[in-house]
């Protein structure tokens, strides 16, 4: 029975060449159409395995893209993510100031509390 597992395969284009990258084998193939690349990228990881199998050395199998392809691959996931962590910031920032409030709230309570509730006058 084959063994099946998910790759992430980055597909771009340099000049007039396609690119298909395997980010976990860090595996480059190139093609003048994209399915020209992936069929190529494809013979390259079926090889990788193969002479891995081949040679008792399973550890070489997977050597991982450097982090600028697998950010290409995020693409606009990571202006997204930008925006959502800006606005998590945000919300701390308010989520601080009400809580600062809040205590100098509870503060000027306890000096209220403090003071006598009844002023007690001589005749």
């Amino acid at each position: 029975m084959a063994t099946r597992f998910n790759v992430h395969i980055l597909l771009y284009k340099e000049d007039d060449i396609q690119i298909a990258h395997c980010l976990e084998f860090d595996l480059v193939a190139q093609g003048k159409k994209k399915i020209d690349a992936l069929k190529n990228l494809l013979d390259a990881i079926e090889m990788q395995i193969d002479f891995a199998l081949e040679n008792n050395d399973l550890a070489s199998i997977f050597t991982s893209a450097p982090v600028k392809y697998w950010k290409m691959s995020l693409g606009n996931y990571t202006k997204y993510i930008d925006s959502f962590l800006e606005a998590c910031d945000k919300v701390a920032e308010q989520i601080d100031r009400e809580f600062d409030s809040a205590k100098d709230l509870r503060q000027i309570r306890n000096e209220r509390t403090k003071m006598p509730t009844s002023i007690v006058t001589r005749r």
